[in-house]
């Protein structure tokens, strides 16, 4: 408990005692609060999502498939999770999208694998349930095969 009106709190690896300097900090269910004791840990909503990729930096090569993953988190009864998804391309323009509702227990969650178009180029997969948006960008790209090449690209666009 602090004992003054503004506290610092520091949470990361003690690195003195690791001579690589690295390490790997997950960091979940962090409540600062006001009170003699600390309330029990709250969701911010009933049912929360999130979605990502298995692929380093969301990059896929242009003949595979692109497969994201969607799950959902259910804090109360039972419920049918509602989403809007939908793709869009470098210029912000919709190339795709689809609506998603699946069965969430519970007091669990469910996971679910999205099979995305083949589409080419750089683009932003958006998310939605309810009020709650979320995105994420995602690459379909052709792969360099040989083993080196003289030349690289930084687009920093």
């Amino acid at each position: 408990m602090p004992k003054r009106k503004w506290c610092f709190v520091l949470v990361g690896p003690d690195l003195r005692e690791r001579p690589e300097g690295s390490a790997t900090l997950w960091i979940d269910a962090v409540q600062l609060e006001a009170g003699t004791r600390p309330t029990p840990f709250e969701p911010r909503k009933p049912l929360e999502f999130a979605i990502w990729t298995d692929r380093p930096g969301n990059v896929f090569e242009w003949d595979e498939p692109m497969v994201a993953k969607l799950a959902v988190a259910n804090r109360g009864d039972a419920a049918t999770a509602r989403l809007r998804l939908r793709l869009t391309d470098f210029f912000d323009k919709e190339v795709w999208s689809q609506d998603v509702a699946f069965d969430v227990p519970a007091r669990g969650r469910a996971v679910r694998e999205l099979r995305l178009p083949r589409l080419r180029g750089f683009l932003r997969l958006h998310a939605t349930l309810g009020s709650e948006k979320q995105s994420i960008r995602l690459a379909s790209i052709p792969f360099h095969k040989a083993a080196d090449s003289r030349f690289g690209m930084n687009h920093a666009y």
